[in-house]
């Protein structure tokens, strides 16, 4: 990686963002189930595994139905060969693995899932999805965002979430710490919030110095 480079807002999506793509993948999947289009739901979980997971696009592609371990509180799943052939275990947060559960479930009702190895992801006329076809069905939703900006949104919000640098390198499988170090810029948001906060705080030191004075006036 480019010793440069750093996350600048554009290549993450925003909480608006994030929260209204969200909110459009719940709507697509109710459209699939009521219209029983396919497309749709395999389009919802396109879009959750790319932001709860943080997976590389050809490692989403390359997923085997095998690879979830779906157990309760300690779910992942393993990345059998990611960058370099390396394999990894990310873990997975409680309500994704249960839209895994559901939609693992939804395959073998349709009969797309008969063995451990199909893969997890399919198109309309193949068993897989090629990386440049994950990334037509992403822009399909996220046109302003390239697909590997979900990759960065994931990090930058588990970095938020649990100030743990060595979480986000484990679970974004990167060789070096030097290269998840990027992801402890501030964002936007902490600045604002930061910014409220000491607002916040001069605000009440003023409120208790306008107090005393007046106590000593009347005094």
């Amino acid at each position: 990686m480019n010793p440069n480079w750093e996350i600048s807002p554009e290549k993450y999506l925003n909480r608006q963002e994030l929260t209204g793509l969200l909110l459009r993948a719940e709507e697509i999947k109710t459209i699939g189930i009521a219209r029983k289009r396919p497309q749709l739901i395999r389009d919802w979980m396109i879009i959750r595994t790319f932001l709860f997971t943080g997976l590389r696009r050809f490692e989403v592609a390359e997923l085997r139905c095998g690879d979830f371990r779906i157990f309760g509180g300690n779910s992942h799943l393993v990345v059998r060969r990611g960058k370099g052939g390396k394999t990894r275990h990310v873990h997975l947060p409680k309500g994704y693995a249960s839209d895994v559960r559901w939609y693992l479930k939804w395959k073998v009702e349709r009969g797309e899932l008969q063995s451990p190895e199909d893969f997890f992801l399919r198109s309309e006329r193949s068993p897989k999805y090629a990386p440049s076809g994950l990334y037509k069905r992403w822009k399909k939703y996220v046109p302003n965002h390239r697909l590997h900006d979900a990759r960065h949104t994931a990090a930058t919000v588990l970095y938020e979430a649990t100030n743990s640098l060595r979480l986000v390198q484990k679970q974004l499988g990167h060789s070096s710490l030097t290269v998840t170090q990027v992801y402890a810029d501030i964002s936007p948001e902490q600045s604002i919030s930061g910014m409220n906060a000491m607002e916040k705080l001069l605000g009440s030191l003023g409120k208790a110095k306008h107090k005393s004075v007046a106590e000593a006036i009347t005094a």
